[in-house]
This record gives C-alpha cells, structure tokens and sequence, in this order.
C-alpha cells in the first residue's frame, strides 16, 4: 500500500515540477499553506500529496502563480483559522496587505472510517470565502480529483475578477457593436469580453453614421461605452411640385419628399422638371441636422429673366448693438482710449450689407493748465458729448463659408459734438460744433445660429474738429477762456452682437 502511494505522490510530483518549470504570464498570487495535520500523526506525505496536487492544479492556469508556505513569511497568515470570521469589509485589505489575491489552506485527520479533509479557499480580490467544506473519503485518487476539482473552479473565479468587461449601449438600439474589426453582437451588450489594453470600437446601424472610440482598459476594469447615432435626413419641396431630386447625380425621388435617409453631411442636391429651369445648391449640415431645401423653379419661356434674382431682393434684416473702443492720444485732456456704445440696422443684399446707425461717446475728461504752483497743476474737468450718425456699406469678401464672414466697406455721416464747462463764460460755457464724417472697417461675423451672430470690427475714421474752452490762469486776477480747436480722426476696435430677421419670418 505504502509503496502505491509513494509512487503515486512521485508521479504528481514530477508531473508539478514539470508543469512549474513552464514560463507563463502568471500574474494572481495565491498562497498554499500547508494542511495541518495532528502532532502526534504522520501525515507527511499525504500533506505533501496534497500539496503537489493543489500546485499541479493552479500551474494549468497560465495567470496564476501560486507561492507555497516555504516560499513565503508566515507572518501573514500564520492563523489562517482567524480570518474564516472575517466579513468583506475585514477581507478586502488583506489584499493590499499581503499582496496576495486568494490564501488556500486546511487540516488533514486520520479517522477510523478515514481521512476527514478540510479545505479553506478565500478570494481576497472580491472580499469573501470561495469555499469552504470537508471531504470525508479514504486518501487516493478519488479524493485528490474533488480537491482539484474546487481548485480548478476557485482558480477560474480569481481570474475572472481580472477580466475586462465592456458594457455597450446605443442610442437607438440593434446597431452592431465591433470590437477590433471583429463584430461581436448589437446593442445593449452587457458583457463583452475583451483584451487587457486598447480595444477599438465601432458602433454602426445602418441610415446612421458609424460611431468610432478607442478605450484602454487593464486587468479586472469594467467600461462602458454609449454611443448617440445620428442619421442625415433630408426633407425638400420645390414650386412647382414633381420636380426629380438628384443626390449627388443619384435620382431619390419627386418633391416632396420628408426624411430622407442621407448616409453624408456634405451633398449636392439637384432639382429639375421639364420646361423649367433646374437649380441646384451644396448643402453642409451637422450631425444630427435635418436639411430643409426648397427649390424655386423659374418656367423657361415665361420666366426666363427671373433666373437672377434681384440685387435689390431683402435676404435678411440686422439689427447690431457695438461696442467699441476709439483710440487716440489727446494730450490736451490725457486721454488715449474712450469707449463708444453704437447701434446699427443693416439690410443684406447677397453679399452687400447697407444701413446706417448711431454711436454716442460721452466723455468725462480734464484740462491742465498753469498756475502759480507750476505748469500744468491746474485742473479743470468738464463733459464731452460725441455723437455720429452713419450711413456705410459693406462687401462680404467671405460670403458665410461655413458659419464665418469677413467684410470690408466704407461710411459717411456726421459728427455732432457738445463741450459743456460750467465754469467757463456764457459764451464760451456750451459749445456745438457738427462734421462731415468719413471712414472705413473691417470686420469678421461668427455665426451662432441663423439668426444670432457675434462681430468683430476694426476701423478708421476721420470727423474734423471739435471745439472746447481753453482755460489759461493768471497769477492776478481772473482765469480766461479761449475756444480751442481739436481734431477728432480715432482708430476703433470693438465686439458686436447681431439679430438677424430673415423675410421669410416677417412677412
């Protein structure tokens, strides 16, 4: 008897140290105890046959590597038997103490009837106790191949907790979900597996655009992805009705048509019907956009001239409030900069904006002038009122590509102005003076939406003289006022926000 089980205890054995021998990529640590066995019997080599088995057991898995009590301190887990009372809480550090991810262990007794096997499995990863149970059986292979069995399942559970998950979801559902050009199911997939490291992922549904990510998950990661597809859609109409609508030279229909199906943003589309002259635009939406287009078809005998529009068709209504700030050094009174609130009305004519405004600059400045104390310690403040009306025009150098404008353009008007010194004479106390105007700018328009625009300007002006009450003091007697001419020709930069009223929503 004793010489089968020493044969067999060598079979495991060679078979271990071979299995050990092999390099793997074992990544979960795991310590084996020793069985306990009672001081007063011999149940070394069946301790050991256990043992063998158990290594033999975790050496076919590849990302496991198991460390036996001689390999380790066993200041960790010198009574193991104490933290079979540990709930999760009390579990999950011993991982981050240890180092070790499970702990098998248990206690080997010699009984009449035979052996009594007790085994303990815990999964420090997940914070709880895999298995523990006795297996009452005489020793042989019967007995190693359950003990091997509840191994091989615990080994499995530890390295499942390192696996990645990808969960993904898609708005709508049923779009085919591909993992590294690999089509693995349709959304919602709850639990797909995938490697550790980066994993690319293709979302697709057919009428919608492809939703492409890249995501990097590590060992025992879970992720997510959710995808929001959007589709093209296209609804046209045209006057008259029973025009053929080509995409991109492809026939798809008669107007009207209502939620075409597009699989690109960027398209041409074409309109044409006997008799009439065909008209045809490109068209730029964004994702999730519907394009609305609506073709006016002119007859080709009756209304052949009409295939121009007018220059002097309204295509939109603006109306701008600007704020700017004009520089120019103004020794005279210590200024170099002063701010300029102005609003606008201006029509669109295809690439030609006219109009005209107003701008108020009120001024709060000071003289200096000499006195006894010295040159320029004097100081007198006193009100400026500027005030222009323009009439301009525009020209879109960058006609609205994309959701930008950039225009160049003249402006005439005039230029009112208003000093008010109360103490200065009467004569001298309130002086007007008006200016012809004359200037230039140039600005960028950034679209917000259709109707709603930010502005950018920079511009020039030229606007004559404006006139103050010069003050000379006099070491005796009383100060005097002189008129004094200064002219007005400041550069200006500023921001604008736009409202623009299209035709089609007023009438």
């Amino acid at each position: 008897m004793h010489k089968i089980i020493n044969i067999l205890i060598l079979l495991i054995f060679i078979s271990s140290s071979f299995c050990l021998a092999q390099d793997s990529p074992e990544k979960i640590p795991i310590c084996l105890r020793d069985f306990d066995t009672s001081p007063d019997e011999d149940l070394t080599y069946i301790v050991r046959a256990i043992n063998t088995t158990i290594m033999n057991c975790l050496a076919q898995f590849p990302e496991i590597k198991a460390y036996s009590s001689e390999m380790i301190s066993e200041k960790y887990f010198s009574k193991p038997d104490s933290i079979l009372g540990y709930d999760k809480v009390q579990l999950l550090p011993i991982r981050r103490e240890t180092g070790f991810d499970g702990l098998i262990f248990g206690r080997i007794e010699n009984l009449e009837a035979g052996l009594k096997v007790t085994m303990h499995l815990l999964d420090f990863s997940s914070g709880r106790i895999y298995f523990s149970g006795t297996f009452d059986e005489n020793f042989g292979s019967s007995l190693l191949g359950k003990l091997e069995e509840k191994v091989a399942l615990y080994a499995k559970t530890l390295i499942s907790y390192y696996d990645c998950i990808l969960a993904v979801t898609s708005e709508p559902e049923g779009a085919e979900v591909w993992l590294n050009g690999e089509k693995k199911g349709e959304t919602p997939a709850n639990k797909l597996d995938v490697k550790d490291g980066k994993t690319e992922v293709q979302i697709k549904k057919e009428g919608y655009i492809p939703y492409k990510t890249e995501i990097e998950l590590r060992s025992g990661q879970k992720g997510s992805i959710h995808a929001q597809l959007y589709k093209h859609s296209l609804t046209a109409t045209s006057t008259p009705s029973e025009a053929l609508i080509y995409v991109n030279d492809k026939y798809i229909g008669k107007t009207p048509i209502k939620d075409f199906i597009l699989k690109q943003n960027e398209f041409k589309i074409q309109f044409t019907k006997d008799g009439f002259a065909p008209f045809s635009k490109d068209v730029s939406i964004k994702p999730g956009q519907e394009a609305y287009i609506h073709a006016e078809l002119y007859d080709l005998i009756t209304d052949h001239l009409r295939n121009k529009e007018s220059i002097w068709e309204i295509d939109a209504h603006n109306f701008t409030f600007f704020q700017t700030w004009e520089v120019q050094s103004i020794k005279e009174f210590d200024i170099d900069i002063y701010p300029t609130s102005s609003f606008r009305y201006q029509a669109k004519f295809g690439k030609i904006y006219a109009g005209f405004g107003m701008a108020i600059s009120p001024l709060s400045v000071a003289q200096h002038f000499d006195t006894f104390l010295g040159p320029g310690e004097g100081y007198e403040p006193f009100n400026i009122d500027i005030t222009k009306g323009i009439a301009f025009c525009h020209y879109n150098i960058l006609d609205k590509i994309g959701w930008l404008e950039i225009y160049v353009g003249p402006f005439a008007g005039i230029l009112s102005s208003k000093s008010t010194q109360y103490n200065a004479p009467a004569g001298l106390m309130e002086m007007q003076k008006v200016n012809p105007l004359l200037g230039g700018e140039f600005g960028i328009n950034f679209y917000l939406s259709k109707m709603i625009k930010i502005s950018g300007l920079l511009g020039g002006c030229y606007g004559g003289n404006i006139d103050y009450a010069m003050k000379e003091a006099t070491y005796w007697g009383e100060a005097k006022y002189t008129r004094k001419e200064i002219g007005l020709h400041p550069f200006y930069a500023g921001l604008g926000l736009t409202v623009a009223i299209w035709p089609a929503l007023i009438k």
